[in-house]
């Protein structure tokens, strides 16, 4: 995944520093972090149905990429946030130290459906081609 496409990612996700004031402005997630959830985005695009892909981060559809990339980014968060969950009661009131959780979750569950159809047509898109010719 190349800079522009980072940009592209935090574009998506509008995390940038200056729009982050519960983040003390900085950015959400670090240029490494997206970078290996494009990795990890274009593993699933070359295993998922067939036929098996060989696509890597430079060469794979856009759209599809920085969807896949984000669904990454969600689920990821969403693991941490679910680790990190603690809910403090003290008899008269309780405090959810990570209470933004559900958010992640629904957010990966949207950006996952999303991703899944535009995978399958791709994928059925390439069956088709390859059975018939371009």
């Amino acid at each position: 995944m190349t800079l522009p496409m980072v940009g592209l990612v935090r574009s998506y996700l509008k995390d940038q520093a200056l729009k982050n004031r519960i983040k003390n402005y900085e950015d959400e997630f670090k240029d490494p972090e997206i970078m290996n959830a494009a990795k990890l985005a274009v593993m699933k695009i070359n295993i998922t149905y067939p036929p098996e892909t060989c696509y890597t981060t430079s060469d794979s559809p856009q759209y599809l990429l920085i969807l896949g990339t984000v669904l990454q980014l969600m689920t990821s968060e969403s693991f941490l946030k679910g680790r990190n969950t603690l809910s403090v009661n003290d008899g008269a009131s309780s405090i959810n130290r990570e209470g933004n959780l559900a958010i992640y979750q629904t957010l990966a569950i949207k950006v996952a459906e999303e991703f899944d159809m535009l995978l399958g047509i791709l994928k059925i898109n390439l069956n088709i081609a390859d059975g018939w010719g371009e």
